[in-house]
């Protein structure tokens, strides 16, 4: 009986603490001024229930949010989301020192170890400079011939799908060159992913969920559970998810090796871990063996699914606008009077005027990273003041989760009209007259154009990116004459954000035919 009443006594007073935390967050806490749905000041289970259940539909609920409440929401009991482009510089610059959101950027297992997740301003940029180094314009163009095989090796898998008169999924395609580009900088054992049968849909699909669960580990552990179950499980349980154990394995085991050898390879190529391994600038807890393997973890994920899925976009707005497609064809068909089956190279493709415009817009219409990018100022408060006749300035107290959304600015008229229109045009130059932007336009565009997002955090893979999209774009349509398949605006519009866009899962991807 005592037993009893003590239960129900704990049981009630944690209740009523659950009450009064309620009461606390709605009424009397710094950010009750802020906006929003209650739910959404009330408790993080309405980003649980937006994401981990839904499956990443949190992006488009804070969309609709803005259109509501306005320029700033409370998008959690510690969270506010903006949506004023003048606020970008202020959260993502080089001089605020900011702190990343630990509970958000928790893809390696939440352990924060790898660049991407590092939290501390100052221990990230420690950690950045070997891989900044090793993935820069010059590196990246020095190795510029190691991707031209992976390239060939797929525009010839798309000649083998033309002639037997299949469709090709660009998507995965393009999902299998970005990773094995990126594998070859990120470990030596190459992953061959362009190999496989229609480029291997279900490994691609297996990887969407491993996306998806980020959402589940951001409240439940669950990556340190899976972590628990031997290989042999996996492969009783599941043959794709056993695939992508076993690479991570390999990496791991492969990281030990290197780490212990100092990183300097005398009969292979330098890879990210080899650079972290033999950094002057890093000391011993930033060269352990588990540190560097998600350190080239979080490099391949980030350089996959971002890069290609602006590739699929690209393709069908290009494809799905014939002028475009047109004046595109016909630029990368100038540019050289070699074969088509022989490619051009980046430096050559990097000075087309039309080309470049159609990789821009493409990557505005894509936004990479479809997300919020969180940021915490752990010493100071900071404001933020709406903008308009009738002004509002709210004080965030330090500790404050403070983010903003690619998104939100390449889609915002007064910056990008017509946002919803694919129109390279506006990135041509001022003295082609095809330019539609204003001289002011253009500025405000240069300004909030933010696809590698901007500051001390930008992308570290930039530069490989943009060689990867002009590589790609030019030498595939330079060879192929290429036609849309069953395919429709639905098949590249994001619906899911696992942190980057994924169109709906029963989408058959960007589907192609090449005409001959």
């Amino acid at each position: 009986m005592a037993s009893t009443s003590l239960l129900a006594t704990a049981f009630g007073a944690l209740l009523l603490f659950q009450i009064w935390r309620v009461v606390q967050r709605l009424f009397f806490h710094p950010l009750s001024s802020v906006p929003g749905p209650k739910i959404a000041a009330a408790t993080t289970l309405y980003e649980f229930y937006w994401n981990a259940i839904c499956g990443g539909k949190l992006f488009l609920r804070w969309e609709e949010m803005h259109k509501k409440y306005g320029p700033i929401v409370r998008l959690g009991p510690n969270e506010v989301h903006i949506s004023d482009p003048t606020y970008w510089d202020v959260l993502y610059n080089s001089t605020n020192k900011l702190d990343k959101y630990a509970r958000f950027y928790c893809f390696d297992a939440g352990t924060n170890i790898a660049g991407i997740t590092t939290v501390k301003h100052e221990v990230h940029r420690r950690r950045r400079g070997p891989i900044s180094k090793f993935l820069s314009a010059a590196n990246v163009a020095k190795l510029e011939p190691r991707v031209h095989v992976h390239l060939k090796k797929m525009l010839d898998r798309f000649d083998e799908f033309g002639r037997a008169g299949k469709p090709c999924d660009c998507f995965n395609a393009f999902r299998s060159l970005t990773m094995d580009v990126i594998s070859m900088f990120c470990e030596p054992t190459p992953r061959h992913n362009l190999d496989a049968p229609d480029f291997d849909p279900p490994m691609h699909r297996t990887i969407r969920t491993a996306a998806q669960t980020m959402d589940i580990q951001k409240f439940i552990p669950i990556m340190q559970v899976m972590d628990l179950v031997p290989i042999s499980v996996w492969r009783y349980l599941d043959p794709e998810v056993t695939k992508l154990v076993e690479k991570r394995e390999v990496l791991r085991n492969t990281a030990k090796q290197i780490a212990a050898e100092g990183g300097n390879p005398t009969s292979r190529e330098m890879t990210v871990l080899d650079a972290i391994a033999s950094s002057d600038l890093l000391p011993p807890e930033d060269k352990t063996p588990l540190r560097m393997a998600y350190e080239a973890e979080m490099v391949l994920g980030a350089g996959t699914e971002t890069t290609s899925n602006t590739l699929g976009n690209l393709v069908f707005y290009v494809l799905s606008n014939p002028k475009v497609h047109e004046r595109l064809r016909n630029e990368v068909l100038s540019c050289s009077t070699a074969p088509t089956d022989e490619l051009v190279d980046f430096q050559t493709l990097n000075k087309l005027p039309y080309l470049t415009a159609v990789i821009q817009e493409s990557l505005r219409v894509a936004s990479p990273v479809s997300g919020r990018l969180p940021r915490v100022n752990p010493t100071s408060p900071m404001t933020y003041t709406t903008p308009g006749p009738h002004p509002t300035t709210y004080t965030f107290p330090p500790g404050t989760v403070m983010s903003m959304s690619q998104r939100d600015l390449h889609n915002n008229p007064d910056i990008f009209p017509d946002p919803e229109k694919f129109e390279p045009e506006r990135w041509l130059p001022a003295t082609d007259p095809a330019c539609t932007a204003t001289p002011e336009q253009r500025r405000l565009m240069d300004r909030y154009w933010v696809p590698f997002s901007r500051g001390s955090r930008n992308c570290i893979g930039l530069e490989l990116a943009k060689q990867e999209l002009g590589l790609v774009t030019g030498n595939l349509f330079r060879r192929f004459d290429l036609e849309l398949f069953e395919t429709t605006e639905r098949d590249v519009r994001a619906e899911h954000d696992f942190f980057a866009p994924y169109a709906a899962a029963d989408s058959e991807g960007v589907r192609v035919k090449i005409k001959y």
